[in-house]
C-alpha cells in the first residue's frame, strides 16, 4: 500500500483493490485477507470458511474508535455514533437507541444537534458504506478517494493490514 501511494503520481495510479493470498507451506495452510474477498475449502461437500470479510459492519468498532479519537477526519459532516436509522431534526431532545465504539449492544441517549450529522457507517449488509462511499474497510490503494462533493478523504478509515490465519 505504501508503494502504491509513492508511485501513484508517477504512474497515474488511481482506485484500489482488495487482496487475498493463500499459501500452503510445510503442511500448513496460511490465508491472508485484506478486503471483502473470501477463501473457502470444500471438504467432503462441507464448505469451510478460511477467511472473514472486512466490511463497515464487521469493522464497526475499529472505524468508530478511529473517528472518536480523530474527529477531524469526519470533516464536521459525519458522526461516529450509530443509530438504528437517520436521526431527524424533530427528534432533538428525545431519546433514541445508539451504539458507540466501546459498545456491543445498544443504549439510549438524548439526541443532540450533533447527532443530526450523517453516520460514519450507513446501510446494512451489502449496502453498508463508510461515509456513504465505499463498502470495504481493508484493501490497497484508494489514496485519493474522497466523500462525494467534499474534501474529506476516506483512506484514513481503510486499513491495508490483512488478517492472517
Amino acid at each position: 500500500d505504501l508503494q502504491i501511494e509513492r508511485e501513484r503520481t508517477v504512474y497515474n495510479i488511481s482506485g484500489g483493490c482488495t487482496a487475498l493470498v493463500v499459501v500452503y507451506l510445510l503442511g500448513k495452510l496460511y490465508v491472508a485477507n485484506a478486503g471483502d474477498s473470501r477463501a473457502i475449502i470444500i471438504r467432503n461437500g462441507e464448505v469451510i470458511p478460511m477467511s472473514s470479510e472486512f466490511t463497515p459492519e464487521t469493522e464497526r468498532q475499529r472505524l468508530q474508535y478511529l473517528a472518536y479519537m480523530q474527529p477531524h477526519l469526519l470533516g464536521n459532516e459525519f458522526t461516529h455514533l450509530e443509530f438504528p436509522r437517520r436521526v431527524q431534526r424533530k427528534e432533538v431532545g428525545k431519546r433514541m437507541l445508539y451504539r458507540d465504539f466501546n459498545m456491543t449492544g445498544w443504549a439510549y441517549k438524548t439526541i443532540e444537534e450533533d447527532d443530526l450529522k450523517f453516520p460514519l457507517i450507513y446501510g446494512e449488509g451489502k449496502k453498508a458504506r463508510v461515509m456513504a462511499t465505499i463498502g470495504v474497510t481493508r484493501g490497497l490503494g484508494d489514496h485519493d478517494l474522497k466523500v462525494h462533493d467534499s474534501n474529506i478523504y476516506i483512506k484514513p478509515f481503510l486499513s491495508s493490514s490483512p488478517e492472517v490465519k
